[in-house]
């Protein structure tokens, strides 16, 4: 494996709050710039973005321009409503990022079909690294961290970017996660099953099928119709009907005419 530790200009892009407390240790060393797609609220217009606020500000940076600026319910809409250009234009946007700031290495959750807003960001920074590439970026790192996953997987694969905490650094980012908004039910049930030893390791896997997302029957789809039911969501999102043409505009993007810088400017 290789240590995670090594000096370069990096970029993390996390869809919901809290998904940057999984790798606090990484960022403390590597101090990334960091986007957050979404404000946290759910279904309940309830924002966690401020604890994502109080995570970064413990490790010694700064939020980046992309910082809970979209509600979870209008994220939902772009999917039900087929706005492939919301996708095609944050992909832009993220590849100007890499672009003007020299990003080396690109890290963000990894698609499990938990979730389809973080699947639908997974098909975006796919995309922004495939479209830094055809503007000359070389040797651009493109990785993911599951969050479903057991601490310790993907460690075997020896070219695996890893991080181990050591504990002073564990103790601040236990405590981050016990007082994280919303989360506190999961950061317990986390605690409770494998112990503080749950948050030391931090796994970078490298992406090896971009623009690849769950798409039999993922997990999104057997909750969301509990969601649906329960009258917390209006719609059922499904990958063949939501998800696919997300990919479907990022990947066309890809393959039309060049594009253009000017719209950074």
């Amino acid at each position: 494996m290789l240590p995670a530790t090594t000096p370069c200009r990096s970029l993390f892009i996390g869809s919901h709050p809290g998904q940057e407390l999984m790798v606090f240790g990484w960022m403390v060393e590597n101090k990334p710039d960091v986007f957050i797609l979404t404000d946290g609220s759910g279904a309940r217009d309830r924002p966690r973005i401020d604890s994502s606020r109080r995570v970064l500000e413990a490790a010694g940076i700064v939020p980046g321009g992309l910082f809970g600026g979209h509600a979870d319910k209008a994220l939902y809409g772009h999917l039900v409503g087929h706005n492939g250009s919301f996708f095609v234009d944050l992909a832009e946007m993220v590849t100007n990022h890499i672009l003007g700031r020299g990003i080396q290495l690109v890290v963000a959750p990894a698609a499990d079909g938990y979730n389809p807003v973080q699947d639908a960001l997974r098909l975006v920074v796919d995309a922004a690294c495939r479209l830094a590439a055809q503007h000359g970026v070389r040797n651009l790192e493109n990785r993911g961290v599951h969050l479903q996953a057991r601490p310790e997987e993907g460690m075997s694969d020896r070219l695996s970017r890893v991080v181990i905490l050591e504990d002073d650094t564990l103790a601040r980012k236990v405590e981050l996660a016990r007082s994280f908004q919303g989360m506190e039910a999961v950061t317990e049930n986390l605690l409770d099953t494998f112990g503080t030893e749950a948050y030391r390791v931090e796994v970078l896997r490298r992406v090896t099928r971009p623009l690849m997302v769950p798409c039999v029957e993922p997990d999104y789809e057997k909750h969301g119709a509990e969601r649906v039911a329960a009258g917390l969501y209006p719609t059922l999102i499904r990958y063949a009907d939501h998800l696919a043409p997300v990919n479907w505009a990022l990947r066309s993007h890809l393959e039309g005419p060049a594009y253009s810088l000017a719209r950074a400017a």
